[in-house]
């Protein structure tokens, strides 16, 4: 995996999945023991350079990505740090092809705020949907309860219930 934020990072980091969920669950060892272990490495300007410098898109990238937040700290709105680093790319064969094709859409993309509250909140909601479909079908598999009753109960529509 690879890492280009904003954060201090250490060259390379080890996460593991259970660490996402140790706030919310407590001990994790009780549910499982199925986990996975990644390797992150920093790719941000100045970081894992040996790594870095073995792909033309990989460097590309960290060199605009180091662009747009040079052009940001010196008082540059997004949209113009974003513009700035596509313009220096091109005059400078950096990532060419790929920004001749997609410049207004990487414009697009990285001028887009992401709020990681907004994205939580998705996923909670995504986690609810599947644990009410779940229990929907273990109602409907396990007990004698007319379907008409497990969708109120449930919230789905009964060709929801019936198509579980």
């Amino acid at each position: 995996m690879l890492y280009n934020g904003k954060s201090e990072f250490p060259d390379e980091k080890e996460l593991r999945l259970s660490d996402a969920f140790r706030e919310i669950l407590g001990d994790t060892k009780k549910y499982g023991s199925l986990d996975l272990t990644v390797r992150v490495l920093n790719i941000n300007a100045g970081h894992n350079e040996g790594i870095t410098n073995k792909s033309a898109a990989l460097q590309g990238y960290v060199t605009f990505t180091h662009i747009v937040r040079e052009g940001v700290s010196r008082g540059l709105d997004l949209s113009a740090a974003v513009t700035e680093a596509v313009k220096y790319c091109a005059d400078n064969q950096i990532l060419q092809p790929f920004l001749v094709n997609h410049s207004s859409e990487v414009l697009n993309m990285l001028t887009t705020e992401f709020k990681i509250e907004d994205a939580i909140e998705v996923w909670k909601e995504e986690g609810k949907e599947q644990g009410v479909l779940e229990m929907a079908r273990k109602l409907k598999e396990a007990t004698m309860i007319p379907i008409e009753q497990i969708a109120l109960i449930s919230g789905l529509s009964v060709a929801d219930v019936e198509a579980l």
